[in-house]
């Protein structure tokens, strides 16, 4: 039996949004093999990174031997390991082993070479002949990735090989990324001349006392709590590295504290560190492959259960009728979203909106669906913005709020996306991330205390001439009413 392909999105969602789900620039892995669409140019850009670390086509021969009948510490081989990652061998029929194996080394060595680019030389005068970040896009399509334990397997080949140098802490944290100011750029370049010598291309000539890639447990000759601290150690190093091509663009900031083993691909990698510090208790965050308690819930039966009092009002009803106030929510890592109660104020991240980035949503979304509803935190994120998004005036307004910067063509289509995705989003409502704050906000809604202040808010209060009015209006009011208590006193105490 054939285990789940988690690299292809499910039909309802991929059916009418093929394009969000194709590369349009270079193609990873077996999905898009042959594919005469692609240019020749990339294909050309892999061997030459590939020639930039191995130099010699006998290299790559026989690290591609090497690799072939290779197994892991638990005597399971490479090629069994990447068939099931993709499904069963029946799924790859037209690749084939022989020709799988130095595609995906390729690709790894095109990948490593892109990472390494943003990691150590993105301030340096280097080109690379390539648009990185239009590549580095491709390469966090769902349906373009390719198994990250085989990727650092070759990571790790190029560092045991001294064809590169271990990455230090000072130089990950002069990386660029999408929050840093240009005190860190002043810092990476620092360090330029540093990063050109991280890498040392070498032939990397086979001998017969090299390290083995996947060791047999027979072959160990430490103990297993070193191994442990060394594979630790490893992955750290690993995701190091990786982070600035991560988190390049991402529209909030990075969160690492999600990471408890190696993800299972870029894609996978990206959504952990995109995650809020604050999850429910009952979230496991687990790789696709380790769940074996996913519950295989049809659509028909999630949409059963998204019954309309599991619904929220949209923004603007929210603000007119409920007196709510929407604000961006500062220095939080992740996607995080938190509602006052008390003072009626929701609190989203700030989410910029454009062509790259709402394909790449959609490609998180259909990653997330292979989940349990519990662990499909932005899907549900997502399924509260298109609750709040329901024409344009919601869009303009949580635009104005400075919650979502807009760079679509239009304002229509920020409410079109989200409307959109609403119908392919899907999540048991009685078991997901934002179900607390779903409810708060029909409960606020339905509040009489609200409805009043927002009335008397809108009607007495919505211009600073109307306040003045209202102040004068009061004043006068209570002047009126001391007056005559006080006429009232006197009167009494004149006949008294």
């Amino acid at each position: 039996m054939s285990a789940r392909d988690f690299t292809r999105a499910p039909f309802h969602i991929r059916y009418p949004r093929e394009f969000d789900f194709e590369p349009k620039i270079v193609s990873i892995g077996p999905h898009f093999y042959n594919r005469t669409e692609f240019s020749e140019a990339m294909e050309k850009k892999k061997g030459e990174f590939t020639d930039y670390f191995l130099k010699t086509p006998a290299a790559f021969e026989g690290l591609v031997q090497r690799l072939k009948d290779s197994s892991d510490t638990d005597n399971v081989k490479l090629q069994d390991k990447i068939y099931n990652w993709y499904g069963g061998k029946d799924k790859l029929a037209p690749v084939g082993w022989d020709k799988l194996l130095p595609m995906l080394l390729r690709d790894s060595f095109f990948i490593i070479r892109i990472i390494i680019y943003l990691s150590r030389e993105a301030n340096n005068m280097l080109s690379l002949g390539v648009n990185v970040k239009m590549v580095r896009f491709d390469l966090l399509l769902l349906e373009n990735q390719i198994p990250l334990f085989f990727l650092k397997i070759v990571y790790d080949y190029l560092k045991n090989h001294k064809a590169l140098l271990p990455i230090t802490l000072t130089e990950q944290d002069s990386a660029p990324n999408s929050h840093e100011t240009g005190n860190t750029q002043t810092a990476s370049q620092t360090h330029s001349w540093c990063r050109c010598l991280c890498f040392k291309p070498t032939s990397l000539q086979q001998s017969t006392g090299e390290q083995t890639l996947l060791p047999h447990p027979d072959s160990e000759q430490n103990s297993s709590v070193h191994a442990t601290s060394v594979q630790t150690e490893n992955l750290d190093e690993f995701l190091k590295e990786l982070r600035p091509f991560i988190c390049l663009d991402m529209p909030w900031e990075f969160n690492e504290e999600h990471i408890s083993q190696l993800p299972d691909h870029l894609l996978d990698l990206y959504w952990k560190w995109c995650l809020p510090s604050k999850l429910p208790s009952n979230t496991y965050l687990r790789n696709h492959r380790d769940h074996t308690f996913v519950r295989d819930i049809s659509w028909v039966n999630i949409h059963l259960r998204s019954n309309a009092d599991k619904r929220i009002p949209n923004a603007c009803e929210l603000s007119k009728k409920a007196g709510m106030t929407f604000v961006k929510r500062k220095h939080e890592k992740g996607f995080g979203v938190e509602f006052h109660k008390r003072k009626g104020i929701l609190q989203l991240p700030h989410l910029k909106l454009d062509s790259s980035q709402t394909t790449l949503l959609v490609n998180l979304i259909a990653f997330e669906e292979f989940k349990p509803s519990e662990d499909r935190i932005l899907t549900s994120f997502i399924l509260l913005l298109d609750g709040l998004i329901n024409t344009k005036k919601d869009a303009e307004l949580l635009h104005s709020c400075g919650v979502i910067t807009n760079k679509l063509s239009s304002i229509e289509m920020v409410s079109e996306f989200f409307n959109d995705m609403g119908n392919i989003c899907k999540v048991d409502y009685n078991n997901h991330y934002c179900k607390d704050q779903f409810e708060d906000l029909n409960n606020y809604y339905q509040s009489k205390w609200s409805r009043h202040r927002a009335i008397l808010q809108h009607e007495h209060f919505k211009s600073p001439w109307a306040a003045i009015s209202m102040a004068a209006g009061t004043s006068l009011l209570i002047m009126a009413g001391l007056q005559t208590a006080y006429n009232i006193y006197g009167f009494y105490h004149h006949h008294q």
